[in-house]
């Protein structure tokens, strides 16, 4: 069988793909399942996903989110035949690839496919939409009446993340960092009744008076960002060697954005709060919360929960409620070549299907 490995390097920002050509083993563990992929979701590297690999490791699986069915299943496996049509979150220690055309996924992270759900739709959705679920329900306690703003709005994982908002009751304000971005929410997402759209595409765009216009003065009650801007020049963003993107909000923005106890669920790994950004959060009563999706497959502890949310997810795509965003289906070869092209400010999600 052919699987995708990204290789080690010293330079972060290197990025380099090889297709191996390689064998799964013959015996299962006792809650294992071979999977032959019928599809899986692609989304672009992010270096905080290597935390959990060895140093040693020179290369690493790409691909998590799987779709496919089910060839083999474990001695001890009960709830699942060979034939099964499954969709599987493969956790960032293991040592599967999800490109490729058979995988190995623990029972825990796995669940039966609903009618009527393909491949391709489960692959895009399973992942981005457990990030979505964690970010709302867990860490940004979203309630109904809240008013909420997404960051990056165009990605495949804020789009699941404004419907599932919506369909929660919320009031849903989205950024976008490009025209095309800008074109997509207004034309694309008017049905999720998407409050408005927010430009930052220029670091001086104004962000917090369009937001307190929006909210009447009173602020938001939930952030969830893609990144934030730690520096305010780039002259100071050189001094740390690292590429980080003007378009991106400025972390004291999004904390002046914030209202009476707002929550503020980020994405950045490497986080740095000065005394009067924290200043800033004690007088608002607000909180920040860290948004790790892959947390749900690294406790056995939280097995159950995990399974909740694809279970739940994988019903709301079969009723219509939810809907990813696929821009493009590439083979396997053609994922070779654009993995070290994909970046955060794409629109939707793109899916190898086999």
């Amino acid at each position: 069988m052919k699987a995708i490995f990204r290789e080690h390097t010293q330079d972060q920002n290197e990025q380099k793909y090889v297709m191996e050509e390689l064998s799964l083993p013959q015996e299962l563990g006792p809650t294992e399942l071979k999977i032959e992929v019928r599809a899986c979701g692609i989304t672009p590297y992010k270096p905080c996903n290597d935390i959990l690999r060895k140093a040693t490791d020179l290369q690493y699986p790409v691909g998590q989110e799987v779709a496919g069915i089910i060839s083999q299943v474990g001695s001890e496996v009960s709830q699942y035949q060979p034939g099964d049509p499954v969709a599987a979150l493969l956790p960032l220690d293991s040592s599967c690839s999800g490109c490729a055309n058979y995988c190995i996924a623990s029972v825990y992270d796995t669940v039966k496919l609903p009618i009527g759900v393909s491949f391709a739709v489960a692959a895009a959705c399973i992942g981005d939409g457990v990030r979505a679920y964690t970010a709302l329900h867990y860490q940004g306690r979203l309630t109904a009446g809240d008013t909420l703003m997404v960051l990056n709005g165009a990605s495949n994982s804020s789009i699941l993340l404004t419907q599932l908002a919506v369909k929660w009751g919320a009031k849903v304000l989205a950024t976008s960092s490009s025209k095309e971005q800008r074109f997509y929410l207004e034309d694309s997402l008017s049905s999720s009744r998407l409050a408005a759209v927010l430009d930052v595409s220029e670091h001086d765009s104004g962000l917090v008076s369009s937001v307190m216009e929006e909210t009447g003065g009173l602020g938001l009650d939930v952030i969830v960002d893609d990144g934030v801007r730690l520096f305010t020049s780039e002259e100071d963003m050189a001094l740390v060697g690292e590429d980080w993107s003007m378009s991106l909000p400025h972390k004291h923005d999004l904390i002046s954005c914030l209202g009476a106890g707002g929550r503020w669920v980020t994405s950045h790994h490497s986080l740095q709060l000065d005394p009067p950004d924290c200043r800033q959060l004690f007088l608002r009563g607000a909180s920040v919360n860290f948004l790790f999706e892959h947390i749900w497959g690294v406790s056995a502890a939280q097995y159950g929960r995990l399974q909740h949310m694809m279970a739940d997810l994988l019903d709301l795509v079969s009723n219509g409620d939810l809907k990813p965003h696929i821009t493009r289906r590439v083979s396997m070869e053609e994922a070779l070549q654009i993995l070290p092209t994909l970046n955060h400010k794409q629109i939707g999600k793109t899916v190898m299907t086999l």
